[in-house]
């Protein structure tokens, strides 16, 4: 299911939406807690809570920000799906 959502997001053309996986130049773009709670349908504390206990693949450019791989939350996703 979120799956599905990340393909209509990296088919998606128009710049208008926020949350956009890719650059204009092609470069995968680091998606935020919030993308990400908007991608999976859940709340932003979720996501922050899986971030805490370590449970997502995170990148951490400074100490405090927190922001997560398009791929690796793919392949995380993809992770899970073979456990439910």
């Amino acid at each position: 299911m979120a799956n599905g959502r990340i393909l209509q997001l990296k088919e998606q053309e128009s710049s208008s939406t926020s949350a956009h996986l890719f650059f204009e130049n092609g470069i995968y773009r680091l998606l935020t807690v919030s993308d990400v709670a908007g991608i999976l349908k859940c709340s932003v504390g979720t996501v922050r809570n899986w971030v805490y206990r370590g449970l997502i693949p995170t990148v951490r450019p400074m100490p405090r920000m927190v922001r997560i791989d398009p791929r690796e939350l793919w392949n995380w996703l993809s992770e899970r799906k073979e456990f439910s």
